[in-house]
């Protein structure tokens, strides 16, 4: 009798636990009817499995999405197999299958998630968290109430957002809870985006998303307990008490609300004593630039205009930052350096561009029209014959031929470093700062969205690789710089900004030079 009873517990408890779809899957083999889970799908309009945010629950809806994210890689991206070989990519998939398990949480997960863009290393391609997640994180979750300057392996408190006002900005962080901080980013930086090889040491996005990157990818404790070093060296230790979002949102707009920010995202600036003018961007993206009421074709016109007006000969560009956004801005920013007609992107290929067999999931297809016109290519891909940024012809109209330093650091993405790629095979431009943060021959686009149907997750994948018209079109590290240098400690206390100190001394010494 309590051999029957045990049974029935167990059976009522799985039960239980289930809360899935009936799609079949055949745990044994990994296997499951994708058509038959993307009309489910289709007729329902939404997530498949009911997800306990704050509990164990069966893997089997989780096994399943990691099943649809490999099945729909294979189909539309076409960097997949870049970096990582097909026998790679599928004992990748098989492990993260197999580390589920029977039971797990939904932020083991999506640390699987995580990890599976970061080991594919196609920088245009990731993942985010439910709505749904999203609003039960800001109700029922408390987080780390820092924000951190990052430098190499070290921690300093950037913004106090604790109810504890004992700590001190630029205070060192020693440890979280026991682990050092060489360890936390040993953790962080195998869950952040990555592109290629490229700026692999993760560190700007560490110090960015920090408080959510910590809950997501480590632990979501109610107590920080944080090793301290203070500007006087003394060591000590300091419970912090975590704090939900809204708290922490409210402490940071009381506390840094007045501090001043240059939110343009284009600016130039005229040194008329050293004669030295710098061009920021901050973004490529004309849905930002356009926001602030700038354009960017236009600002750049007037940037050399006034360069030539004043005669400068010596010009900083800073896209430290600089995300990316449209190839087309890169390209016209690089028409002033150039004086021949050049190839600026080579090819722009696709796996595919339409009849996508998960089409249910998609909530934003890649932007295909009509006009675009494709051929297949001899490595049986689809290729854009008629990609307008193919070909770039030099502005001659205050066409640059002085002194060119750029700024650039593992935060420069995307079409900023298709234009720094081209810059440093094509021109004599010196980089300073720090390797890109995107690989130059892992440039892709053509971002398609959808959402795994199980857990609802939202991924966001790359479907076009495009080629660049460089020496070596399978350099997978970013862009590299002549000279590394990065912001310290004492140059954030005194908001000094030693990048472009270093580049100003530069730019003045090779003048002196000469």
């Amino acid at each position: 009798m309590k051999r029957y009873l045990s049974r029935l517990i167990f059976i009522f408890g799985f039960i239980g636990l289930t809360n899935c779809s009936e799609v079949a899957h055949d745990k044994a083999t990994n296997s499951i009817d994708y058509t038959q889970v993307f009309e489910e799908y289709k007729t329902k309009s939404a997530p498949l499995a009911d997800i306990e945010f704050g509990q164990r629950m069966h893997s089997d809806p989780f096994i399943k999405d990691m099943m649809v994210l490999e099945y729909v890689l294979k189909e539309a991206n076409t960097s997949l197999y870049r970096y990582r070989s097909m026998q790679e990519i599928e004992e990748h998939f098989k492990n993260a299958i197999s580390d589920l398990g029977d039971s797990t949480y939904y932020l083991e997960f999506v640390r699987k998630i995580a990890h599976t863009f970061n080991f594919i290393a196609c920088g245009h391609s990731g993942w985010g968290h439910t709505d749904a997640y999203k609003s039960y994180r800001n109700q029922q979750m408390k987080f780390f109430p820092l924000n951190i300057y990052a430098i190499d392996d070290q921690y300093f408190i950037r913004q106090n957002l604790s109810l504890d006002t004992s700590l001190k900005h630029y205070d060192e962080i020693l440890s979280i809870n026991g682990m050092k901080i060489g360890e936390i980013n040993n953790i962080l930086k195998e869950h952040m985006n990555k592109d290629g090889t490229s700026g692999d040491n993760g560190r700007s996005e560490i110090e960015k998303y920090f408080q959510m990157a910590y809950s997501n990818f480590i632990d979501n404790p109610k107590i920080f307990q944080l090793e301290i070093k203070d500007d006087k060296g003394s060591i000590g230790s300091i419970n912090l008490e975590a704090l939900s979002l809204p708290i922490i949102d409210s402490i940071g707009k009381i506390r840094y609300s007045t501090q001043a920010k240059n939110d343009l995202p284009l600016s130039l600036k005229i040194d008329t004593k050293t004669q030295i003018a710098t061009y920021t961007i901050k973004s490529f993206r004309n849905e930002v630039i356009s926001h602030f009421q700038q354009d960017f074709e236009l600002f750049t016109d007037s940037v050399f205009k006034e360069i030539n007006i004043h005669q400068i000969e010596d010009l900083i560009i800073d896209i430290r930052d600089n995300t990316g956004g449209w190839t087309a801005n890169g390209r016209y920013l690089f028409s002033y350096f150039i004086k021949n007609e050049m190839s600026y992107v080579d090819r722009v290929e696709f796996k595919k561009i339409e009849d996508f067999t998960f089409k249910p999931l998609i909530t934003q297809d890649a932007g295909i029209l009509d006009s675009m016109q494709f051929e297949t290519s001899a490595s049986a891909m689809l290729e854009w014959i008629n990609y307008p940024s193919l070909r770039v012809e030099p502005n001659k109209e205050n066409n640059y031929g002085g002194k060119l330093i750029i700024l650039i650091n593992d935060l420069s993405h995307s079409c900023s470093v298709l234009f720094s790629s081209m810059m440093s095979n094509h021109t004599d431009a010196i980089f300073v700062g720090e390797e890109s943060g995107g690989a130059q021959c892992g440039q892709n686009g053509m971002v398609l969205n959808f959402v795994l149907p199980f857990s609802g997750v939202p991924i966001h994948i790359s479907t076009a690789q495009y080629y660049l018209n460089i020496s070596d079109p399978n350099n997978s590290k970013g862009v590299e710089v002549d000279y590394a240098v990065q912001n310290n400690i004492e140059s954030n206390i005194k908001g000094k900004d030693s990048v472009l100190n270093f580049a100003l001394n530069l730019i003045q010494n090779i003048d002196g030079e000469n």
